[in-house]
């Protein structure tokens, strides 16, 4: 192999890691089989005022959602976590967080992803 794609192909390898070391976490997916997955999303609402554990508010999120819709808790800056269960698969729970994320009431929604610690040379000695 030639030195100048050695070079070509180290460079490749570098922009292809680098997104992840610079933030120092891996976002992990999360694993079910169908029928069980039970996705976790964040969502904060435009009025810090509003009700996130009234009965209509939940009837409202699961009408958007397609699926049962569970507050679990609060989180920091006026976020919330609700868990939606029933959700078939992963595709189907990246379209109803987009169904939520698109509501006027909602600032943002997305999916609560397990982030993990990268393992890097150095942390090892």
């Amino acid at each position: 192999m030639n030195a100048s794609r050695r070079r070509w192909l180290s460079t490749l390898a570098t922009l292809i890691a680098v997104p992840g070391s610079l933030t120092g976490c891996v976002a992990q997916t999360p694993t079910a089989t169908a029928g069980d997955l039970v996705g976790r999303v964040i969502v904060k609402f435009k009025n810090p005022n509003t009700a996130v554990k009234s009965i209509a508010t939940l009837g409202d999120l699961e009408r958007t959602c397609g699926v049962p819709v569970i507050y679990s808790r609060a989180l920091g800056a006026s976020a919330h976590l609700y868990e939606l269960n029933g959700l078939r698969d992963q595709i189907s729970l990246e379209e109803a967080v987009k169904r939520l994320a698109a509501r006027p009431d909602v600032e943002f929604a997305e999916i609560d992803r397990l982030m993990k610690p990268m393992q890097s040379e150095g942390a090892a000695r």
